[in-house]
């Protein structure tokens, strides 16, 4: 019997397309991780992806994030 993942914390962003949801959800097998997904409603229909980041990815996501925003905003 499979076991569903639990949601530890859940938000969204809302967008003019659809929305963004983040959650962090705590597996059985892989411990807690991060679920960011993309979901766009066009037409009556939606479109989910997922990016799932791991503990060990976060630093390194966060950092890449860092220069990215640093980039976006000409610092």
């Amino acid at each position: 019997m499979e076991t569903e993942n639990k949601a530890v914390f859940e938000s969204a962003i809302q967008v003019k397309s659809g929305e963004y949801r983040f959650m962090v959800k705590e597996s059985p097998r892989s411990g807690r991780y991060l679920l960011i997904e993309d979901v766009r409603i066009k037409n009556g229909k939606s479109r989910v992806e997922r990016v799932v980041v791991y503990p060990e990815l976060i630093e390194g996501f966060d950092a890449e994030y860092q220069k990215a925003k640093r980039v976006l905003s000409g610092l």
